[in-house]
Parts: C-alpha cells; structure tokens; sequence
C-alpha cells in the first residue's frame, strides 16, 4: 500500500524518500536555496478505530491528569516530525512538530551547533 502511495507522490513532490523496511520512520530529504532540510516522519500515532487505538502512552495519562476539568477531545490521528534545517556551515534549526489531518503544530524548536555541540543546550524553545 504504501508504494502505490509514494508512486502518486512522486510527481512533483520536491523530497527524496528513504523508508527502511521494518522501521517506523520515513526520511525525506531535499535541498532548497543553499540549504538542507530533512523531516523524519515517525509513524506512530495513526487512528485506525482498531481495538489497540485506545491503548494510551504514559505521557498522555500524565497530560489527562493535569488537564482533568477540561473536556475530552476525541482521539485523531497525528503523526510526530522532526524537521532540521542546515546550512553547510553554521547553527541548524530543528523543529518537533505533531501534523495532525488540518495542522501541523510545533511544539518547540532549538538551535544546534554541528561545529560545536556544547552550545546546542541554550538555544531551546518551547512552543
């Protein structure tokens, strides 16, 4: 199913694919104006309405707890990425990101130094 997808992708769609049988994520890749950017694409969290949907992570338990006044939000699909922008030279940008089925929200971002990995801890941002 899946190659039938990436084959209608292809036309047009500016990114190199890589996806590594048995493994959940799917790499693209493609330079754009000077630079590098790569998307991990980590397929995880997709609702299918099978029985093990309902299963929650410890992570969601924890955030249903804070959040207990608030309503329930029906579950949807979302998928978890983490796109790095590069440069040859210099600091990258990477964002993790959740892109549901209408948006793709950011949930923080930081600055990485490739020359210099001791800085990358004090250019962090939670979105």
């Amino acid at each position: 199913m899946i190659t039938i997808e990436l084959k209608k992708l292809h036309v047009g769609f500016p990114f190199k694919m890589e996806d590594k049988p048995g493994s959940k994520i799917v790499t693209l890749t493609r330079d754009y104006q000077g630079e590098s950017v790569v998307v991990e694409v980590h397929m995880t969290n997709l609702v299918t309405g099978d029985k093990g949907d309902d299963e929650e992570s410890e992570e969601e338990e924890e955030e249903e707890e804070e959040h207990e006044d608030k309503p329930e939000k029906p579950k949807q699909s979302n998928v978890p990425l983490l796109v790095t922008l590069s440069k040859k030279t210099g600091p990258s940008l990477e964002f993790r990101c959740t892109a549901f089925p209408d948006k793709i929200v950011i949930k923080d971002m930081w600055v990485t130094f490739p020359d210099d990995p001791s800085k990358d801890s004090g250019f962090w941002m939670k979105c």
